[in-house]
């Protein structure tokens, strides 16, 4: 594949998100940022079978801080315990 060229950058999301609406290019942003734009037909979300996009994610917390049900409820979703 060719590289491709930059002629666009921008550092917030929406804007980036804005900018491919617009028609300006495409862009490679996180789902959850781009998800209600799919589900409404603004974006298309390419497949990129040649390319591994997922990344790892760290979560850090203190271990002496109260952890409230919302907290222990969102710990349980990211890791898997629940869906």
């Amino acid at each position: 594949m060719p590289p491709g060229q930059t002629v666009l950058e921008l550092s917030q999301t929406e804007a980036i998100k804005q900018a491919v609406i617009a028609g300006l290019g495409i862009a490679l942003l996180p789902r959850v940022a781009v998800q209600e734009a799919v589900d409404g037909n603004r974006l298309v979300a390419l497949t990129t079978p040649f390319l591994d996009l997922e990344r790892p994610l760290s979560l850090l917390m203190h271990r002496q801080r109260y952890r409230s049900r919302a907290l222990r409820a969102f710990l349980a979703v990211v890791s898997g315990e629940r869906k």
